[in-house]
């Protein structure tokens, strides 16, 4: 009996073999590069390896997951990708490797990294002015951190503990100082600099200051002894300027604000200032970039829109004169309503302090080949 059934169970032992050697093996594969657990900056590129390999067949395709979602697929070797981490949050991030074999069946593996965000190191840089519509201040950035800043400046309000929900101000190409214009008189207000690296802000100490009332520290008036005007003047820190252009005669151009000479005299006791008086006062209310604002007359009516920034809080009330040019020995008046330009003692006639509707920026205008016929402001003989 026993005889009669081993060739019946060889048969089925041998059957079974068979089916065996014909199943398929799955693909093999790895994640060699990058490592478990292993830690980048958000902002970096991280090259993500694979092997993969099929013990009876070819490996047909490769896919690569980064959270659930498929970033890379591959059909040759090598099977490598370059994965910028830009705008993914910090924290564990899951990679995911699939293989994909010519008989259909795939194998995967999964291997966790941490995204971590180095935040910039910034500072608020001392308060450097502070006048009656302006605040100048500045960012000290010790460290860029990563990813890279995005945008950087100062924020500001009136509570307290600014952010960039507030006023903000963004620092340029030219770096420091930072300007905060278009203030309240005063008015106390509280800034600070930040940083934002397109992740996180960053920001450094709240600063505090009170914006001035005003730039003037006496008034008064003065009589021309030579055709009897009077003129109202202002005291702007140490100097005392005319409040109004001078109208004594000898102007080559007339408007309605004044002549404009070539050169002229003041009366006793003042005098054309010189480029020195002249940055001494754009100085003391803020600096070129801000000055011209705080010398216009405020509003349109007698400045052509936008009279930008002005708010004649140094109370010097400039006025849109324009300017004369001499041309080929006609002077040729420009710029009415639109500008202003003053004399500036010993210099050649061609240098002029001028001011814009569209600006309040004070510039030093200069030309070699003609003549700047400009209104006259006096400031007091020391």
């Amino acid at each position: 009996m026993k005889l009669t059934y081993f060739p019946f169970i060889l048969f089925i032992s041998l059957l079974l073999n068979s089916c065996n050697n014909n199943e398929s093996e799955s693909p093999v594969i790895r994640i060699v590069s990058p490592n478990e657990n292993e830690t980048f900056s958000v902002g970096s590129n991280i090259t993500i390896q694979i092997n993969a390999n099929d013990p009876d067949g070819i490996i047909e395709r490769v896919a690569i997951e980064v959270n659930d979602q498929q970033v890379s697929e591959f059909d040759f070797e090598p099977y490598s990708y370059v994965w910028s981490t830009d705008g993914y949050a910090e924290g564990v991030q899951n990679i995911k490797a699939t293989a994909f074999d010519n008989d259909g069946l795939t194998s995967s593996t999964t291997i966790q990294i941490t995204l971590d965000v180095e935040n910039p190191q910034i500072t608020t840089l001392p308060i450097s002015f502070t006048g009656a519509t302006h605040i100048q201040s500045g960012i000290e950035i010790e460290s860029s951190g990563n990813p890279s800043i995005v945008q950087a400046g100062l924020c500001w309000n009136q509570t307290g503990s600014p952010t960039v929900d507030d006023d903000i101000v963004l620092l340029s190409e030219e770096g420091n100082p930072i300007i905060i214009s278009g203030l309240e008189i005063d008015t106390e207000y509280h800034i600070r600099a930040f940083a934002d690296n397109g992740i996180s802000i960053t920001y450094g100490e709240t600063l505090t200051t009170t914006t001035l009332s005003t730039y003037v520290s006496d008034t008064g008036s003065m009589i021309d002894s030579r055709d009897g005007n009077t003129y109202n003047w202002v005291q702007i820190g140490n100097q005392k300027w005319f409040a109004e252009n001078l109208m004594y005669e000898g102007g080559v151009i007339e408007t309605p604000f004044g002549p404009l000479y070539d050169g002229i005299e003041c009366p006793d006791g003042w005098h054309v200032p010189s480029e020195d008086e002249w940055n001494e006062l754009i100085d003391f209310v803020g600096g070129p970039e801000i000055a011209g604002g705080v010398l216009k007359e405020t509003g349109t009516e007698n400045w052509t829109p936008p009279n930008t920034g002005a708010s004649n809080t140094a109370g010097f009330n400039a006025l849109p004169t324009g300017y004369g040019t001499s041309g080929l020995g006609i002077p040729t008046h420009s710029g009415l309503y639109n500008s202003t330009m003053f004399l500036i003692s010993n210099e050649p006639a061609g240098r002029r302090v001028q001011l814009f509707t569209h600006s309040e920026i004070v510039n030093f205008a200069f030309t070699s080949n003609s003549y700047f016929f400009a209104a006259c402001r006096c400031v007091e003989d020391n």
